[in-house]
């Protein structure tokens, strides 16, 4: 088994025109369309949420969609397309208590630029309980893309995510599309009382464009007849430890090889084992 420290990126999700909820939006060659998309930057971190808005905005700026890019990292903002509010990071960066006068900034931004459909990539920050009111004032359609953990609540994490998801009812309910990530999550919220006619599910996928079968040197690399791996964050709601465990158990032979390639909080502890 090996396990590698790495700054990766996960795979591309769909295109967002396959989306349901924009996908009139995005598709209508006649419409000019600006995307007010709120989500995530960073120069070093390679984590989900940073790659889904990476990756998104991509797309549909490649489809010829304008795309005015709202985030917190004041290093990355050119004062055209892109623009920081003020906030401090929390719980490793992956959630932002939202600064002082950010929410007049975002109806400012919204406004001046003439955004015609916002997109959420949630958890944003101390905002996402009051954007769908911000953008209904201002007449403008809100899309989530809902991004809190999908887990069991017999676990830490599960209980965690179980608590997010109660305080976010409310704001997605009121949001004009929820995307979320599978038919277990959406019966989730639903049980909770997200209506389902708001919600949408896009399951998760590989941009075909970038990712494609073809011959490897890992087996070579590895000295092994065939690989298992895992490329991702190393974190405790990823079950990594769960994975390694299970294959240790299996009590494979030598050629059987097991790699894990990420990085984050369990990184140190996995690698002592």
């Amino acid at each position: 088994m090996n396990i590698y420290p790495a700054a990766l990126e996960p795979c591309s999700p769909p295109n967002l025109s396959m989306a349901a909820g924009m996908t009139d939006i995005v598709t209508q060659p006649q419409a000019h369309i600006r995307v007010g998309w709120l989500g995530h930057k960073s120069r070093t971190i390679g984590d989900g949420l940073r790659t889904y808005s990476r990756e998104v905005t991509n797309g549909l700026s490649d489809r010829n969609v304008d795309v005015l890019f709202i985030h917190h990292e004041g290093s990355l903002a050119d004062g055209f397309s892109s623009f920081a509010l003020d906030g401090n990071p929390l719980f490793q960066r992956r959630f932002t208590l939202a600064g002082t006068g950010a929410r007049s900034k975002l109806e400012g931004l919204l406004r001046d630029h003439e955004v015609d459909v916002v997109h959420v990539s949630a958890p944003f920050s101390t905002l996402d309980f009051r954007l769908p009111g911000v953008c209904h004032n201002l007449g403008i359609p809100i899309v989530v893309t809902y991004h809190v953990p999908f887990a069991r609540e017999l676990s830490g994490w599960g209980a965690l995510a179980a608590f997010v998801n109660r305080l976010y009812v409310r704001a997605l309910s009121a949001c004009d599309r929820v995307i979320v990530s599978g038919q277990a999550q959406r019966r989730l919220l639903l049980s909770l009382g997200v209506p389902d006619h708001v919600m949408t599910v896009m399951p998760n996928g590989v941009d075909t464009d970038k990712y494609t079968p073809g011959p490897s040197v890992a087996l070579d690399t590895f000295d092994a007849d065939r690989l298992f791996s895992y490329i991702g964050r190393i974190d405790p709601e990823k079950q990594v430890e769960a994975l390694i465990q299970t294959f240790l158990d299996a009590s494979p032979p030598s050629s059987l090889r097991l790699v894990i390639a990420g990085d984050g909080v369990d990184l140190a502890r996995l690698r002592r084992r």
